[in-house]
Parts: structure tokens; C-alpha cells; sequence
């Protein structure tokens, strides 16, 4: 693949340290140390998807035993003995080991019961897969493969080494040294961004440079017709006609009044003991053009009616109109300046049995006053 890479498995945690600074000054960029039983289950599996069930796996070369406690393609626990040449001796051994892992793998670990139970290798003690077979029953089979020899582990590091992005244990992670910062810089992404802003920065150069050369080319154009250059009195007057009526509609659009939004808000605003009599409205609409605005007419009046109760010399809903009135956003713009402009009480001829009187109040709204210039001082001579 081009790349150099190194692998270590099986060793102490001084051998580890002292190997991977060897690694490190030959120039060689350690991805991890993995320890032998998960090289053995890369090995067993060829490669192959491991279904993700509780196994133990063993694996024996003549006199040497590693047995593996797996979930799926993953190492959980491992151990290795040394057995006997006796095959009845070698069983005895791994069958107290299998019991052991069978233990571990139900109280600490709360797996399900163990799936199966394999045994693999070269050089097999006489007499050992028959015991283990009577023993185990079902769950035991042999298979073909290698045991745990050099070769075989050291097959099984190269292929973690091809595959290192796939998550495994690593003896080293606390021995290792911080990354530099130029390992940090993810150089591809930064590439690919840096060509995509030039790709575009080109495109939208050239994009303009060809918009601006086809403006210019119609002003061009233009300025070489005959018709677009002669200039018309009566295309002048309608332009000069037109931009009046468009000014004076604009005028009038933020000059008027919306008389529907004071009713709207009016209406809500009004206690419901209380009746409109008469709504009038003045807003004489300025042209820009009178000296004083104080002479244009403007001005809200409403009339309202609401019975008043025997010995009383006002309603009380006088204040509760004049209230909700200031608190219309809408009459409070135009017409701040709001009082009580009047006050009639109709004695009724015939008192109902509630004996009130009708009382009709006008309430005054008039636009803010500008206040009034001061007079000049008269000077005192010296």
C-alpha cells in the first residue's frame, strides 16, 4: 500500500515500550499494539463476518494452548497453558479453563450461555478431540486452521495492520506520544476546500467579466440607434405627467388617514354599558405647500350614550372610555390630545325600574399642538 507499518503482540509493558521507541526512530508511524489471541481470531475467521455470539475459541500447536473468550470477532478474556502430552491430562486442563470461562462469561460479564466451543491447530495431543467431544457435546467442534505459531500471528497483525481503521485493543494507547500538530491538519479536506473556493472564485471572474462585456456591448447598441437617441417633446411631457401623478399618489397613500383601523379598535375599547351615538372625523390632507398647518382642519369627535344612575353627576364609564381610547395605538397617533368635550343628561319622563337617566358625553380628539414661538424681549436701550 506504500506505507510502512509495524506490529507487536504478546509482551511485557517494559518489551512494549522499548519496542515501539525502536519503531519510532526507524520512522515508522505506530497505529497500535494488539496482543496475540486477537491476530489468532482474525486468522480463524479468514477474513470472513463473525456472527456476534458468545465463543470460545481454542487454538493448540503440539504442547502450546491459547484459549480465547470472544463475543463476535472480539476478545473478552484469554490464557495460555501448557498441556500435557497425555490426551486424558490435556482434556482435564481444558476442560476446567472452558468451566472457568463459562463462569467469568455469565457472573461478571452477564452474557448469554456460551454458542460453541471450537478447537484448531497442528501437532493435537492424541485422544484430545474425542474427550473434548464426550464432554461437550454439541457445542464442541474441531475446525481446520492453524494454532498459535509465529506465522500465524503474525499473519493476523498484518491483517489488523491493513484494516486499522476498524476499532481493536491497543497494549500501547498510554505509551504512546502526542500527536504533532502537522498530524492534526486534515491536508485532503483542506485541499478539496482550497480547490472548490478557486474553482468558483474562476467561474464567478468569468461569469462577470462576460456580463459586464454583454452591458456594455448593448449600451453600445444603443447609443448606435437612431431611435433610442431622439428625444421626443411628447414622450417628455407624458414621463414629466406620469412622474406628477406617481408623486401625488405617494402623497396621498402616507397622508390619509385609515379611518377602518379606528373602528376596529374603537370597538374594543368601548365598555359594553355604553352605546355610539355619532362618529366624525376631520383630517384635511396637506399639500406641501401651506405655511401654517395649524390652519388645516383635523379632528375626532364621538358620541356616546350610557345611563346614569339617580344622585350621581357623572357615569363612571366617562373614564373607562377616555382610558381605552388612549390606549388605542392608532387614535393616540394622529390625535393625541383627547378630553371630554361635553356632558348632557336627558331626564327620562317616565323612570324604568332601574330609575337612570340617558347621559350623552362627547369625547374631543385634536392633533398635538405645536407650541407657540415666544415673543422677542424688548430691548433696553444703554
Amino acid at each position: 500500500m506504500g506505507k510502512k507499518f509495524a506490529s507487536i503482540g504478546a509482551a511485557r509493558r517494559k518489551e512494549i515500550a522499548a519496542l515501539t521507541d525502536v519503531g519510532r526512530a526507524a520512522g515508522s508511524s505506530m497505529v497500535r499494539v494488539e496482543p496475540a489471541p486477537w491476530a489468532l481470531l482474525r486468522v480463524g475467521s479468514n477474513g470472513k463476518k463473525v456472527p456476534n455470539k458468545t465463543v470460545i475459541r481454542l487454538f493448540v500447536n503440539g504442547a502450546e494452548l491459547v484459549a480465547v473468550l470472544a463475543q463476535g470477532a472480539h476478545a473478552l478474556l484469554w490464557r495460555g497453558i501448557e498441556l500435557s502430552t497425555s490426551g486424558a491430562e490435556a482434556a482435564d486442563s481444558i476442560l476446567s479453563m472452558v468451566r472457568a470461562f463459562e463462569t467469568y462469561a455469565q457472573q461478571h460479564e452477564g452474557l448469554e450461555e456460551i454458542s460453541s466451543i471450537t478447537l484448531q491447530g497442528e501437532d493435537v495431543p492424541e485422544g484430545l478431540q474425542e474427550r473434548l467431544q464426550a464432554e461437550l457435546g454439541v457445542k464442541f467442534s474441531p475446525i481446520a486452521g492453524p494454532g498459535p505459531t509465529p506465522l500465524a500471528i503474525s499473519r493476523g497483525l498484518a491483517m489488523g495492520g491493513l484494516e486499522w481503521e476498524k476499532p481493536a485493543l491497543d497494549l500501547a494507547s498510554s505509551l504512546a506520544p502526542p500527536p504533532q500538530l502537522k498530524d492534526l491538519i486534515p491536508y485532503g479536506e483542506l485541499a478539496l476546500m482550497a480547490s472548490l473556493v478557486v474553482c468558483s472564485g474562476l467561474w464567478l471572474w468569468s461569469a462577470g467579466n462576460e456580463a459586464q462585456a454583454r452591458a456594455k456591448q448593448a449600451e453600445d447598441s444603443n447609443l448606435k440607434n437612431v431611435m433610442l437617441k431622439t428625444e421626443d417633446p411628447k414622450l417628455q411631457q407624458e414621463k414629466t405627467m406620469l412622474s406628477s401623478e406617481v408623486q401625488s399618489v405617494t402623497k396621498f397613500m402616507s397622508n390619509r388617514v385609515q379611518w377602518t383601523e379606528y373602528l376596529n379598535q374603537l370597538s374594543a375599547r368601548i365598555p359594553a354599558t355604553v352605546n355610539c351615538l355619532q362618529i366624525q372625523g376631520d383630517y384635511e390632507m396637506s399639500t406641501g405647500a401651506e405655511k401654517n398647518e395649524k390652519k388645516l382642519k383635523r379632528s375626532f369627535q364621538v358620541d356616546f350614550m350610557a345611563n346614569l344612575a339617580k344622585d350621581v353627576s357623572a357615569p363612571p364609564e366617562v373614564d373607562q372610555v377616555l382610558a381605552g381610547m388612549r390606549q388605542s395605538p392608532v387614535i393616540t397617533r394622529d390625535f393625541p390630545e383627547m378630553k371630554l368635550a361635553s356632558l348632557r343628561v336627558n331626564k327620562a319622563q317616565k323612570r324604568g325600574g332601574n330609575g337612570t337617566d340617558p347621559a350623552i358625553f362627547k369625547v374631543s380628539c385634536m392633533p398635538k399642538q405645536k407650541p407657540a414661538a415666544a415673543a422677542p424681549a424688548n430691548g433696553v436701550g444703554g
